[in-house]
């Protein structure tokens, strides 16, 4: 009888688990088969909007392209990922261990125009400037509470080009990508939780739309997800888990305190992301 009922329990695990497999199955088929119709133009969106790299492809997109951009934003921090991380492992086989993290840090500004930092900068600011805080940090001269913001900006800047330092060349390559595809997936997750602040006519009022469906949160977990499998093992898995749950945290925490997220603060969620992966692997070494 004891038999019978642990080979009944195993029976309703597996039908359980091929259940949910199928239906995993099926929302990947959609969410790829959504992001392929969206066709070069959505891509082209993606690529200008995340980086200051214009589509090398020249295709021309619409409002409707622009919309659907989100299911691409994982893959554009892929490509720029790759193409950042084979540079850094080439200088890495010729320079110091602190300098290579610092050109690393110099390639993942490049490949992003700096956004991460700046919308970071401009967040800081904006918390910095309560009454108590701006006693505290302002000089009597009265100078702006951005520059509270850029200091934090220029030190998470430095963090990440030290943690990146103490890694090796191939290890320090492999961090780049997954860091800049944890950025730009974060932004989805930011698009799916975080309220709209954003001026009417401004594009990030247009990616909310596409941001919040379920294609473009399947396709930005399963590209960051496998992509620190593959790159990381488990020190990428335990940063993909760190960096989606603290990126959810980040859009709940705007929309209480600061009535939700607009570009610059979508941006400073992708550094945050991007900040979190990288002290995960440095902590953990690259597996």
């Amino acid at each position: 009888m004891e038999q019978q009922n642990v080979g009944a329990g195993a029976m309703k695990a597996v039908e359980w688990m091929w259940t949910n497999l199928k239906v995993l199955y099926h929302a990947l088929v959609k969410a790829v088969t959504g992001a392929a119709q969206s066709g070069g133009g959505a891509l082209a969106a993606a690529v200008e909007y995340l980086s200051p790299l214009p589509a090398f492809w020249n295709e021309a997109y619409d409002r409707n392209d622009v919309e659907r951009s989100p299911l691409w934003f994982p893959a554009v921090g892929l490509i720029l990922g790759l193409i950042a991380g084979f540079f850094t492992w080439l200088f890495g086989l010729f320079i110091p261990s602190l300098a290579l993290g610092g050109l690393a840090t110099l390639f993942i500004l490049k490949s992003t125009g700096g956004q991460g930092p700046a919308g970071l900068a401009s967040l800081a600011g904006t918390v910095l400037k309560s009454p108590l805080r701006e006693k505290i940090v302002q000089p009597p001269g009265g100078q702006s509470a951005l520059s509270g913001g850029a200091f934090v900006a220029f030190a998470a800047i430095v963090a990440k080009a030290v943690m990146l330092g103490s890694l090796g060349p191939w290890q320090c390559a492999r961090a780049v990508v997954l860091i800049l595809v944890a950025g730009r997936a974060a932004m989805v997750i930011g698009l799916m939780l975080g309220n709209c602040t954003a001026d009417d006519d401004a594009i990030e009022r247009r990616l909310w739309g596409a941001g919040r469906s379920q294609d473009a949160l399947i396709s930005a977990l399963v590209i960051w997800g496998l992509t620190a499998l593959l790159l990381m093992w488990s020190s990428g898995l335990f940063a993909f888990v760190l960096g989606g749950a603290y990126a959810a945290l980040f859009a709940v925490y705007c929309n209480r305190t600061l009535g939700g997220l607009d570009g610059s603060r979508l941006f400073a969620l992708g550094e945050a992301a991007e900040l979190v992966t990288a002290l995960v692997l440095v902590i953990g070494r690259c597996g």
